[in-house]
């Protein structure tokens, strides 16, 4: 008995140190708002749970997650309305449109040996199969220009959480560059062989924006950088530098992925 459970042990532990990694290609990112007022999808990304009004959030109060969880930091959640009023579908379509055009590809690789996670960005163009969608199994190289983000994840089953990433989300949208970043990130997913999905979230600096809002003021669009701008200032949430103001806005939105691979010179 102690002979077959030995040799049990010694298989499971080959097994891991021979697995290759897994690789998953980001193929949709969707902004969600709140089913119902307080309730939201997120993670607790301050370590706080706020109530309404807690000067420590800038008097936004943290949601309860759908699962129930408390303290979720997604204030982004409450925003999203009145974009949507602004804006309409555009606001999804975009981050959709920069997805399949290959402008926006995010890749996590997942290694089994150490359980390290791998957060980075892939340079496009990417393959789309016939719906417009990216096609699972495709090979994609990491871009060295944008950072990565590593971090060790804890393995449940099918379920894998990370946390402590920092998720570059670079986009173009209406012409403009955003420099947008999610600090503190986040990732809970479940996978099986052809598909993962899962939420991500994190926190967005408002003096990272700054730059973007002043270049897109003074290239005539006030009627788009000062909404914006009023829009992340009354909605920051989190206070990292503990001075008394607010200095960063949380965020989650939900993801999908397909399988890929990652192709990595000899």
């Amino acid at each position: 008995m102690r002979r077959a459970l030995g040799a049990a042990l010694l298989l499971s532990a080959c097994s891991a140190e021979t697995a290759a990694p897994e690789v998953w290609l980001v193929d949709s990112i969707t902004l969600e708002g709140q089913p119902k007022k307080g309730h939201g999808i997120g993670f607790d990304l301050d370590g706080v749970d706020s109530p309404e009004g807690d000067p420590a959030s800038c008097g936004h109060g943290d949601l309860l997650g759908l699962d129930l969880r408390t303290g979720v930091d997604n204030q982004f959640s409450a925003l999203l309305p009145a974009m949507e009023l602004v804006a309409g579908e555009a606001v999804h379509a975009l981050v959709q449109e920069a997805i399949d055009s290959g402008s926006l590809l995010i890749t996590l690789r997942l290694d089994p040996r150490d359980d390290e996670l791998l957060l980075a960005r892939a340079e496009g163009p990417a393959l789309n199969g016939a719906d417009g969608g990216l096609i699972a199994g495709q090979t994609v190289a990491l871009d060295p220009s944008l950072p990565s983000s590593s971090t060790t994840a804890r393995l449940s089953g099918a379920r894998v959480r990370a946390e402590d990433l920092t998720i570059a989300l670079p986009m173009t949208i209406l012409g403009y560059d955003l420099p947008f970043t999610l600090h503190h990130g986040a990732i809970e997913m479940d996978r099986d062989s052809d598909r993962a999905e899962g939420v991500l979230g994190g926190l967005v600096s408002i003096e990272e924006m700054q730059p973007t809002l002043d270049f897109v003021n003074s290239n005539g669009d006030p009627q788009i950088a000062e909404p914006v701008r009023l829009a992340l200032d009354a909605n920051a949430d989190v206070d990292l530098d503990e001075d008394g103001d607010c200095d960063h806005l949380s965020l989650a939105a939900r993801f999908t992925a397909v399988p890929a691979w990652i192709y990595e010179e000899p």
